[in-house]
């Protein structure tokens, strides 16, 4: 008489779920420092960005204007609400934060 197997055993499941288990704590920790990398350079970026505006908007508007300054008078555009941006007329810098964690950067720019 033949007799025909059907199905996985319980060893071979077992196998593949630890295979699944090592592959994952392999892969979520290096997705997420390459997520919060991408979140930093972003957050480089637009504070570059509106350095580089600051600079533009003090030359044209003269440095009296640096009080009144902010992104609506930068005429930055679309600034996504993801991103706080500060400015410290003291120092000439621009501080952008990404909402909700401590991925921050700031940009100095001369009025």
């Amino acid at each position: 008489m033949k007799t025909h197997s059907r199905g996985f055993t319980i060893v071979e499941v077992i196998v593949v779920a630890v295979i699944v288990a090592v592959l994952a704590a392999v892969a979520i920790p290096k997705y997420l420092a390459y997520v919060a990398g991408t979140k930093q350079d972003g957050v480089t970026n637009m504070a570059r960005t509106v350095a580089a505006a600051a600079n533009t908007y003090l030359r044209r508007a003269g440095t009296a204007a640096e009080a009144a300054m902010t992104t609506t008078t930068l005429n930055l555009g679309y600034v996504p609400n993801t991103y706080n941006i500060t400015f410290s007329t003291a120092q000439h810098q621009v501080t952008v934060t990404y909402s909700g964690t401590s991925i921050t950067a700031t940009e100095t720019y001369w009025p």
